[in-house]
């Protein structure tokens, strides 16, 4: 691959991560919380009942600090608990209140609509292409994620 294309992957991906987080912006907006804390719910999207605050800020590769935080504001709004973790008394269990699996449902079915409304003008093919090359950059990037070598 020449290097004129490196520079329009990088420049695609760029702009692609700017339309992400404005998108991720109006979602939050719609469901009254903030990009953070969305950020934070996310992961109960993929299925997670219970995660620590340690996990929690291993996902979200911010600090632990800055989890409690997050989940402070979202147990004040009553959408997360916070739990002592039976198998080590020091640790911290978060999960959903029936609230908080409410504004799941609703972010799972707003993004579902986002994503259904953006592509339904596109032919099958396409979105089989879009998803082939997507599945082939998660893959790639989830192995090259801890090398910054080179510039970002």
């Amino acid at each position: 691959m020449n290097e004129n294309s490196i520079e329009k992957i990088s420049e695609y991906l760029n702009q692609i991560k700017g339309k992400c987080q404005l998108k991720d912006r109006k979602i939050a907006e719609k469901l009254s919380i903030s990009t953070s804390e969305l950020n934070c719910l996310k992961i109960f999207i993929e299925g997670s009942i219970k995660i620590s605050v340690k996990d929690l800020a291993e996902r979200l590769n911010i600090t632990s600090g800055g989890v409690t935080k997050i989940v402070g504001q979202l147990e004040e709004q009553g959408i997360l608990r916070r739990d002592m973790d039976p198998e080590d008394r020091r640790g911290i269990l978060v999960s959903l209140t029936s609230k908080g699996r409410s504004l799941i449902n609703k972010l799972h079915k707003i993004t579902n609509d986002y994503y259904t409304s953006m592509f339904s003008g596109l032919p099958d093919k396409e979105k089989e292409k879009i998803l082939s090359g997507l599945e082939s950059l998660n893959e790639v990037w989830g192995k090259n994620a801890g090398d910054i070598s080179g510039s970002c």
